[in-house]
């Protein structure tokens, strides 16, 4: 199981295809010596779990302005499960169906039988100019 819980923000139009990919890393330690961070962190390995994200305005809101998952192919694994790379995959078709604002979301992974939460913040719907 993955110990960290990272903040990912992101904008995203109403006139573009949300198709993103983001590598998650190892957090730095912060060594006590005063050790500069590393340029390089390893990369978490990401078991081919399925992974889900909904957006909403407060938490409880019902319906979800947008469900993201492995199985509707909204996000995944982008290369292999230990890469620590995943993927957003939505059409503008989607996007633009979506009213401008600030949502939170959270993203679960699946595994071994239990949903956990691995990353959490906020998507910033922004009216498109040009259709």
């Amino acid at each position: 199981m993955l110990p960290y819980i990272w903040t990912i923000d992101f904008v995203v139009g109403t006139n573009e295809d949300w198709r993103d990919v983001i590598t998650l890393y190892e957090p730095w330690d912060g060594a006590s010596d005063g050790e500069a961070p590393p340029a390089e962190h390893d990369p978490v390995a990401l078991p081919g779990a399925p992974f889900a994200q909904h957006l909403r305005k407060v938490v409880g809101d019902t319906p979800a302005a947008l469900v993201l998952t492995s199985a509707n192919n909204r996000l995944g694994l982008s290369g292999t499960p230990t890469d620590g790379r995943l993927m957003w995959n939505v059409d503008k078709t989607v996007m633009s169906k979506i009213a401008p604002g600030i949502y939170i979301h959270d993203i679960t992974m699946a595994q071994g039988g239990v949903d956990r939460v691995v990353a959490r913040g906020t998507v910033e719907i922004v009216k498109g100019v040009t259709p």
